[in-house]
């Protein structure tokens, strides 16, 4: 399964130069995940964790902080209480997304 064409999320950042060119993060992400060689099933699951994540804020990852976040995984244990394993699937692709993709280290 090739996720670069699977149904999903794909959010865009401008360069920092202004210029038309856009950066697709979700892309980034696979790629990233691919040199770091996480398999397929992983691949799918960090990606799909971003998309419920962008889509609970209703903007893109790229725009939201750590303390989007934080939020985020407090709702999912509170009021979603979602198993352990969603919880840390979601926690672990996050992460990666900023940390890695990203580029931030916000705790």
């Amino acid at each position: 399964m090739d996720l670069a064409y699977t149904k999903g999320w794909r959010f865009t950042i401008t360069a920092q130069n202004n210029s038309e060119q856009n950066v697709y993060i979700r892309q980034r992400m696979i790629e990233d995940m691919r040199l770091r060689n996480f398999s397929p099933n992983t691949q799918s699951a960090y990606v799909q964790a971003v998309a419920v994540f962008a889509k609970h804020f209703k903007t893109s990852p790229e725009k939201l902080t750590g303390q989007h976040v934080r939020q985020y995984l407090l709702f999912l244990i509170q009021e979603r209480k979602v198993s352990v394993s969603l919880y840390n699937i979601a926690r672990c692709a996050l992460r990666f997304l900023y940390q890695i993709t990203l580029g931030r280290d916000e705790r």
